[in-house]
Parts: structure tokens; sequence; C-alpha cells
């Protein structure tokens, strides 16, 4: 499997948002139609609140959030273990 860069991705979509499609682009840079189309989804940019956001970002911000709250999940066990020993 080959593995593009961000920004490589990012130029083909906004290719695609300049109206090209999918099937020249894939056709000239050789990804396939259905990687293009969900790099499309990924890097979309959405206003929310006058901020710029893609999914890409939104994601990262559900992992951050997901590994924070299991981080404080086991700080809370081992707090409260600590004190039941004591």
């Amino acid at each position: 499997m080959i593995r593009y860069k961000k920004e490589f991705k990012q130029s083909l979509v906004e290719m695609h948002n300049q109206g090209r499609s999918y099937t020249d682009i894939s056709a000239e840079y050789g990804p396939s139609v259905d990687s293009i189309r969900n790099w499309i989804k990924l890097y979309a940019v959405h206003e929310v609140g006058g901020e710029k956001w893609t999914q890409a970002d939104v994601n990262a911000l559900q992992l951050f959030l997901i590994v924070s709250c299991v981080v404080q999940s086991r700080q809370f066990y081992r707090h409260n273990h600590l004190f039941k020993l004591q």
C-alpha cells in the first residue's frame, strides 16, 4: 500500500475543489478515485463558530479527548485504590 503525504492529499483535494474530476486527478497522479473521495471528506473545511475545521481536525480532537479520559480514569482508579489501602 502506498502512503501519501498530507500535503499531497490536500493538493489533490484543492484540484477537485477547483473543478477537476476524480477520474482526471486519479489518472494523472495515481491514487484511486475512492482514495481521492475519502481525502475530500477528510480535508473539507467547515466553519464552526468562526473557526475553520476539517474532519481530520475533528478526528484528532476526538482521539485526544478519548486518551485524556482514559488517563484521567486510570489516575482516579489509582488514587481511590491507594486511599482504600491506607
